[in-house]
C-alpha cells in the first residue's frame, strides 16, 4: 500500500500541484508587483487564456491519463513468472546489451544413465535483472516520469536510462543469445 501511495504522490498529484501552481504563482506576483491580486489576469489578454487552455488541457489529460495507464502495470506487476529448474541455473553466457550485462543462463541438468544432458535451444533463459557493467551488482529499475526508465547500481552508483524496461528489452537480448548459442553450440 506505501508504493501506491508512493506513486500517486509522485505521478498524480505532483503533475495537478503543478497546474495549480502556475495561477497561484502569477496570483502571488500580481499582488506583489501592482498590489492587486487580479491586475495581471485582468491585463493578459483573453486570447493568451484561450490558447494556454488549449493547450495545457489536453497535455494535462494526456499526461496524467498516460501515466495513471502505464505505470503501475511497469513497476509492480509481477512480470512474466519463470519456473524455477529444481537444481537451479548455470550461467553460460554473458551478453553486454544496451549498456549492461545480461547473463545467459540453461537448467542445471542432473546425470542420468544416460550422462548429462546437452542444453539446446529451447533451454536458454535471460536473467532478470540485467547486471552492473562495472561492477557485476543486480540492477534496480524505476520507471522516470517523463521518459523510460532508470537502472541503478546499488553498489557502485552506475545510473542508465533506457526506452524500455527489463522485460522488453529481454526480447532483443533473448535473440542475440539464440544466435550465440547457434553458432558455438550447433553442429556445423
Amino acid at each position: 500500500m506505501k508504493a501506491v501511495g508512493k506513486w500517486l504522490l509522485e505521478h498524480l498529484f505532483l503533475p495537478i500541484l503543478l497546474i495549480i501552481l502556475t495561477p497561484t504563482i502569477m496570483l502571488i506576483a500580481s499582488q506583489v508587483f501592482t498590489g492587486d491580486w487580479a491586475r495581471l489576469f485582468a491585463a493578459t489578454p483573453l486570447v493568451v487564456w484561450v490558447i494556454l487552455a488549449i493547450i495545457l488541457i489536453p497535455w494535462a489529460v494526456y499526461a496524467i491519463h498516460h501515466r495513471i495507464k502505464h505505470i503501475p502495470g511497469e513497476n509492480w506487476s509481477l512480470k512474466p513468472l519463470r519456473l524455477q529448474p529444481p537444481e537451479g541455473w548455470e550461467t553460460i553466457n554473458n551478453i553486454k546489451h544496451a549498456g549492461v550485462i545480461w547473463q545467459v543462463r540453461v537448467p542445471i541438468r542432473t546425470s542420468t544413465f544416460r550422462g548429462k544432458e546437452v542444453p539446446t535451444l529451447n533451454d536458454l533463459d535471460i536473467e532478470i535483472p540485467p547486471r552492473c557493467p562495472d561492477c557485476d551488482t543486480k540492477l534496480k529499475q524505476a520507471k522516470s516520469f517523463w521518459w523510460g526508465h532508470i537502472w541503478k547500481c546499488v553498489k557502485c552508483g552506475f545510473r542508465k536510462r533506457n526506452r524500455d524496461d527489463w522485460f522488453t528489452e529481454e526480447r532483443s537480448v533473448i535473440l542475440l543469445a539464440e544466435r550465440w548459442f547457434e553458432e558455438t553450440h550447433q553442429p556445423k
